[in-house]
């Protein structure tokens, strides 16, 4: 038994010490920016994880050790962090087309959908197809006459509407107010009346009175905004994708939930009159205009990108 014992110390050992062999030589031949040297298997991931809510001081702390920029080893995946307002204008402006092409997140696949989570410009490779759609962005949804619009009808009277009858009278009252809360629901409001026309609360089937057919696009919102920033241990550590079971179910249950709602809209807004392209009112309007000739999926990803 102690011969066993032995064995297996003594064959564990040698595997580390080949690993960490092949983890120096891998960064040796990649050049990579310095960084702190990984532990086997998890690499840096045990340093992020032990910094928790503080990680922000941490990627600080090695700025200042290693310089603006460094590298990190999160699981079976290399990272390149930048925290220099320089160099994140030189890689995101400067030289944008080179870095243009980055590998999607798990997660950001999962909740886009197979209909159209290959249509996100976010996601796209620099290409045709990606110049196509940041055209329309640029010379549709969000052209300064466009963002003046909204901001004098749309996001000047939300905070005005928030300050009188939410803030004005907990004020007289001597109430306490949840800032988190208002400003939580403000941003979803002015979101929702700029993409859609309507507060988020104002979503439901007008054919019927059957509470059941309400559809909540403040809780999409909600639940995406928690999602995104969701960790998958997949996305480091591959052979532990069991472990997000959970989380991927959610996912796939939200882009489920997405995909019913904007259908739901889609379908409503599309009775209507064909809408001119000087009188559109949100940016559902504009993505529908038949000179776009957009599919129901490219629209969708559009509305996603937008939120």
């Amino acid at each position: 038994m102690e011969t066993l014992w032995s064995i297996f110390l003594a064959s564990l050992a040698t595997l580390i010490v080949l690993w960490l062999g092949h983890t120096w030589v891998r960064r040796r031949l990649r050049t990579l920016p310095p960084g702190p040297f990984p532990f086997p298997i998890l690499g840096n991931l045990l340093h992020v994880m032990i910094a928790g809510t503080d990680r922000h001081r941490y990627f600080a702390r090695l700025a200042k050790q290693y310089g603006p920029i460094f590298s990190l080893q999160l699981g079976s995946t290399p990272v390149i962090v930048v925290s220099s307002p320089t160099l994140a204008r030189a890689l995101l402006q400067t030289h944008d087309r080179t870095f243009a092409s980055r590998p999607p997140l798990i997660n950001a696949r999962l909740l886009m959908g197979n209909e159209y989570g290959e249509k996100i410009v976010t996601l796209l490779p620099y290409a045709d197809e990606w110049k196509e759609l940041r055209k329309l962005y640029i010379d549709q949804l969000f052209t300064p006459r466009r963002i003046r619009e909204f901001q004098m009808d749309i996001v000047s009277h939300e905070i005005r509407r928030l300050i009188e009858t939410q803030l004005v009278p907990a004020s007289h009252a001597g109430d306490a107010v949840n800032l988190t809360e208002c400003v939580g629901n403000l941003i979803e409001d002015i979101i929702c009346r700029i993409i859609v026309r309507r507060r988020s609360e104002n979503f439901f089937d007008e054919s019927t009175t059957n509470i059941s057919t309400h559809l909540s696009l403040s809780r999409l919102i909600h639940d995406v905004a928690y999602l995104l920033g969701a960790p998958l241990v997949s996305e480091f550590l591959p052979f532990l994708g069991f472990l997000d079971y959970k989380t991927k179910a959610a996912m796939r249950d939200w882009s489920s939930r997405f995909d019913s709602f904007m259908d739901h809209v889609i379908s409503a807004r599309e009775k209507d009159a064909v809408v001119e392209k000087d009188v559109a009112r949100d940016i559902l309007d504009m993505l529908l205009l038949p000179e776009n000739k957009l599919s129901r999926g490219v629209i969708k990803a559009l509305i996603m990108v937008s939120e």
